[in-house]
């Protein structure tokens, strides 16, 4: 699986999420001034938009990080 395709994977599964957080967006936009709303909406997606590329870049990093070592052993007593 690509980075790409995790992110993708990830965002699916917050989509109940992403489903409720646009809405309490919607709900606190229609109290401000109109010449706001859209301002506001453009921030909304420019984040969700950044969501994918931050994912697969974790992923990336994640992915190239040297593996952590395996405990030692407790000897038996």
């Amino acid at each position: 699986m690509t980075p790409e395709q995790g992110a993708d994977s990830a965002l699916a599964a917050c989509k109940p999420q992403e489903t409720a957080l646009r809405g309490a967006v919607e709900a606190m936009l229609v109290t401000v001034p109109a010449e706001y709303q859209a301002m506001g909406r453009k921030q909304l997606e420019d984040g969700m938009a950044q969501a994918r590329t931050q994912i697969a870049e974790a992923i990336r990093q994640k992915r190239a990080a040297p593996a952590t070592p395996a405990a030692p052993a407790t000897p038996a007593k």
